[in-house]
């Protein structure tokens, strides 16, 4: 049987180029919940400082897991909510969560 060990090899480059550590991160998609409550339920899992960045992103800075982010992935929306927004069509009804 072989053995397997749970130890993860480092990558080959552990730093970006400013000498800063390289970050890693997972994306997790499912509809049916606010941007809020999501942030609400991973807050009290992780603990931490929970921020409203802007309408489109909540941030959960934590001391064991780092920065959390959890946002609505659509461009369009983002730069509407972050005022950036140079016209293109479309509506961002829907900012408030």
């Amino acid at each position: 049987m072989p053995h397997h060990s749970n130890k993860l090899d480092l990558p080959p480059k552990e730093n970006e180029h400013d000498d800063s550590p390289r970050m890693i991160g997972f994306e997790m998609e499912f509809s049916g919940n606010s941007r809020d409550e999501t942030a609400t339920v991973v807050h009290s899992a992780l603990g931490g400082e929970l921020q409203s960045e802007s309408s489109a992103d909540r941030v959960i800075q934590t001391d064991s897991f780092g920065k959390c982010i959890i946002e609505l992935d659509w461009a369009f929306l983002k730069r509407k909510a972050s005022g950036t927004d140079r016209g293109e069509e479309g509506a961002a009804s829907g900012l408030s969560s």
